[in-house]
């Protein structure tokens, strides 16, 4: 149940951690693993003891994945590739997402917003106006509380779809001579190198690259 009132096109997964060797029932499991199938909801089992087989044929009824434990490392390692979300299918339902981008305008008269109902504000403040309603917020993003369309700003959504989409890792190289081409310093010994442009990078850029800005510079300069 509480899955139910997720949307189509989120996806329903269970992450077990379980050290345990049987399973004490009050009714048929197999019963239970058809249902979790019917209601598309992926489980997936990390065992720290051995292989169990109800919880193996859990993972294959629900196209999930079964690992037992090796060690701490391997644990890790494991719990961190669960952090990915799965690959949707292709009869996943979609929606379209309606989205305002108001621009931060300058306020002449005044005005109230609706994140601040009982102040008044005075003129000479900034804010954003919906560009359905009209409505002004102090800040994005938000969902119109009039209309009920989500505004966000252009950096906003791109920084969201960095995180589903992040910068590849570059190859690590050995320099004799260069310099980076984001901060024009010297190179070190190591440096990093992007597989698309070519550019090579110090590690202190490569950090901001990959941790931060998720974009490479010399891809969106064109450099081949």
């Amino acid at each position: 149940m509480t899955f139910s009132g997720y949307p189509g096109h989120a996806s329903r997964e269970v992450v077990l951690i379980v050290a345990s060797l049987s399973t004490c029932d009050p009714s048929s499991i197999f019963g239970t693993f058809e249902l979790l199938k019917r209601y598309q909801i992926r489980c997936s089992v990390i065992s720290l003891s051995a292989e169990v087989f109800v919880f193996k044929k859990l993972c294959s009824i629900t196209s999930g994945r079964h690992n037992v434990v090796l060690d701490s490392t391997h644990f890790e390692i494991i719990l961190n590739e669960h952090t990915n979300p799965p690959i949707s299918g292709r009869n996943a339902e979609s929606s379209v997402v309606r989205m305002g981008f108001p621009a931060h305008e300058g306020i002449d008269s005044p005005s109230f917003c609706l994140c601040h109902q009982s102040e008044i504000r005075s003129p000479g403040g900034r804010g954003f106006f919906c560009p359905q309603c009209g409505a002004r917020y102090c800040s994005l993003p938000v969902e119109c509380r009039i209309c009920k369309l989500t505004l966000i700003s252009a950096p906003q959504l791109a920084r969201s779809l960095h995180n589903l989409l992040p910068l590849p890792a570059f190859e690590e190289i050995d320099t004799t001579k260069g310099t980076c081409f984001a901060c024009v310093r010297q190179l070190d010994d190591k440096s990093f190198l992007c597989k698309d442009c070519k550019s090579t990078f110090c590690i202190d850029c490569d950090v901001l690259l990959h941790e931060s800005l998720q974009i490479c510079p010399g891809c969106k300069s064109g450099v081949k």
